[in-house]
């Protein structure tokens, strides 16, 4: 409430008095030197802005002083300090008619609608406090991904489940999935997104996708897996997902196998005598102690015997482990002349030797052919065969011969296929007959015969490399022992024929037990 003091003035040589009254606002000033605030403007509208695009936007306000007396500002403040700034003013006390400069800057978190108050406090006795309202609006996408977390329960081992994850933008800008990161615990969990193209995935407003997770539990035990979704959402830009999951061991076996102890190969060679052959035969002769090596080294019982390509008889006594002095008797064998038949009929003369209406000496049920083991026919001809009826129909006959057809084996020293090589024709015949046994095929021009020789012999002995498996397992607990060892490597699973496959050189020695312990898949439909 203002004051007013009565002021009587004399005005001298005048009749007539006057009153003035002054008002005074407490501090001694008068009306006319009364500080006045205004703003400009006052209100604020920042319209929508992006986040995507720097999400930042700035808007100047003036503050002027209207009245006689210096205004002075005090304490600025927003009601709104998370996405709205403001500045010092440039300048705190405001004579008559000068002003000062705040800027208000808008910095929006996402997609919202974002309101504020500007409070202005100055020693304007009539609005100590000037407020001026603040709008804005952000856009930006905005991720949203059911279930959060999501739990499978129990699981047999080896088997799998799923669920759908469904990730949706519940914002208005486009929603861009950049990646999706899984962190496994044990790897049991898959994360496929096949169905929904190769990765950047690009969701606009209010659309979905179904994103499927694999449960593949491989161990039995509880199981949890963390995805990780990147996008481009601005305030949640790696949105976690929790899997839970417990796997379960359905049963544990072990099969057992024995190594034969000893191995049965019962050998004919095929020896072409015409006139161009001597040096081969002679090479024949010469490393044949590297073909006896390896079948000693696999404790075979082996017997040879040796025919010509014009002859189905045998040329002397079958050759076995017991016989003096092998290597030479071989040798005079296999080097059976050059005046044989110029017309090569090896295929014809190996089924003359195993034709039991003839007598043949190789014939089943005979001394030289046994039940058990394999039967190997090794042919070695410097001329493709020219025995007249087709591979097929001998390859046919002479499995017939064994109640395992995979119990025969043909093998060639021959000439090169397609075109030969040196002095030496093409091993047609020959080298049909051998890829249908899945024999081994060999230069007959090539120098290192020793190599040659111990190659057949390692084809033609039986031992096993490869034993099946009574159950499905889950590949990842397969372990095997040999002897009571456990070895982890020289070995394969073969999930085609469910078995477990020795590579060459690592093949179990003959009596050797063989124990292979899995964890069988269980009944994933219970």
């Amino acid at each position: 409430m203002l004051k007013y003091i009565l002021l009587l003035l004399f005005v001298f040589g005048c009749t007539e008095n006057e009153l003035v009254y002054i008002p005074d606002d407490g501090d001694g000033l008068s009306d006319d030197r009364i500080p006045d605030i205004s703003v400009d403007p006052e209100s604020i509208d920042f319209g929508a802005l992006s986040v995507l695009d720097g999400g930042e936007i700035s808007q100047v306000v003036t503050i002027l002083n209207e009245g006689e007396g210096d205004l002075k500002l005090g304490e600025l403040t927003l009601s709104n300090t998370a996405t709205y700034s403001v500045s010092s003013p440039s300048a705190v006390l405001l004579p008559h008619g000068a002003n000062a400069q705040v800027v208000v800057t808008f910095t929006p978190l996402t997609m919202n609608t974002y309101d504020s108050v500007l409070s202005i406090e100055s020693n304007d006795p009539d609005e100590s406090v000037v407020e001026v309202p603040i709008n804005g609006e952000g856009t930006a996408p905005v991720i949203d991904v059911t279930p959060q977390e999501y739990d499978f329960g129990n699981l047999y081992v080896g088997c799998d489940a799923s669920h759908p994850l469904t990730i949706t933008n519940v914002g208005n800008e486009d929603l861009i999935i950049d990646d999706i990161d899984v962190v496994e615990d044990h790897w049991a969990y898959e994360l496929r997104e096949e169905q929904n193209g190769p990765l950047p995935w690009t969701l606009p407003m209010n659309e979905e996708l179904e994103i499927g997770v694999f449960f593949i539990p491989l161990e039995d035990m509880p199981l949890q897996s963390q995805a990780y979704i990147d996008s481009n959402d601005p305030l949640n830009p790696r949105e976690g997902v929790l899997h839970k999951g417990t796997g379960l061991y359905y049963d544990e076996t072990m099969d057992v196998y024995e190594q034969p102890l000893q191995s049965y190969s019962d050998v004919l060679f095929v020896v072409d005598n015409s006139c161009s052959m001597a040096d081969e035969q002679a090479s024949l002769a010469s490393n044949f102690s590297n073909f006896m090596q390896i079948f000693m080294k696999n404790d075979t019982d082996w017997r040879i015997a040796v025919i010509t390509t014009d002859s189905g008889i045998f040329r002397g006594d079958v050759i076995t482990k017991k016989t003096p002095n092998a290597a030479d008797v071989f040798a005079q064998q296999v080097q059976a002349g050059t005046n044989g038949s110029g017309i090569e009929a090896g295929l014809a003369m190996a089924y003359r030797a195993t034709d039991p209406s003839i007598g043949g000496q190789a014939a089943p049920g005979g001394s030289f052919m046994r039940e058990d083991g394999n039967f190997v026919i090794i042919f070695v001809s410097d001329e493709p065969d020219q025995s007249g009826a087709q591979p097929i129909d001998y390859y046919n006959y002479f499995s017939s011969l064994k109640a395992d057809p995979d119990d025969f084996i043909a093998h060639a020293i021959a000439g090169d296929m397609p075109s030969g090589c040196g002095g030496a024709t093409a091993g047609r015949g020959y080298y049909e007959l051998t890829g249908y046994t899945g024999g081994t095929f060999l230069s007959i021009c090539a120098t290192d015969w020793g190599t040659h020789l111990e190659t057949l012999a390692e084809n033609s002995v039986t031992v096993l490399d490869q034993f099946d498996l009574t159950d499905y397992p889950v590949e990842e607990t397969i372990e095997v022992s040999i002897d009571g060892v456990v070895t982890s490597t020289g070995w394969t699973y073969n999930a085609t024929d469910n078995s477990v496959v020795f590579d060459e050189k690592s093949i179990p020695e003959g009596g050797s037990t063989i124990e292979i312990e899995y964890v069988i898949i269980g009944d994933c439909e219970e």
